[in-house]
């Protein structure tokens, strides 16, 4: 009898741990949309060679520029480290595995630049930098 009522202790403090974890990964947020609001969300586009001589560019949607108010205290470089972080631990969701944050000062604003980490320089596919855009759209504003 002890040892089976040892067992059944050991598995109800694991159901609670479980639980306990599962609920606090659960509360985690992503910064954007959350403790920092959202003002706008614009493409984020670079040149990319057409492959013909001369000046031969056009766009390509890369991602998104995310525009977030500056607060008091708040800095690109801390603002930075932090999406880093919650995206590499899935908590910002992008739609891609590989994608790359960028937090740039743009006077009263910090601009989030979320672009992706594949693509091929000179590539024009769209299609990750249409899934990083629609995932920004969908942050709360």
């Amino acid at each position: 009898m002890g040892v089976s009522r040892f067992l059944m202790a050991v598995a109800v403090t694991g159901a609670v741990a479980a639980s306990t974890s599962a609920s606090a990964s659960a509360e985690e947020q992503c910064l954007l949309g959350s403790k920092y609001p959202v003002n706008s969300v614009e493409p984020y586009r670079t040149n990319a060679n057409t492959g013909g001589y001369g000046d031969g560019y056009q766009p390509v949607l890369r991602g998104a520029d995310i525009k977030v108010p500056a607060q008091p205290g708040l800095t690109a470089e801390w603002l930075d480290r932090q999406l880093e972080g919650q995206v590499a631990a899935g908590i910002c969701q992008f739609g891609l595995p590989a994608v790359s944050v960028e937090v740039l000062p743009m006077g009263e604003n910090f601009v989030v630049r979320v672009m992706n980490d594949n693509y091929r320089i000179g590539t024009h596919d769209e299609r990750p930098g249409k899934e990083i855009l629609r995932r920004a759209n969908e942050l709360p504003h």
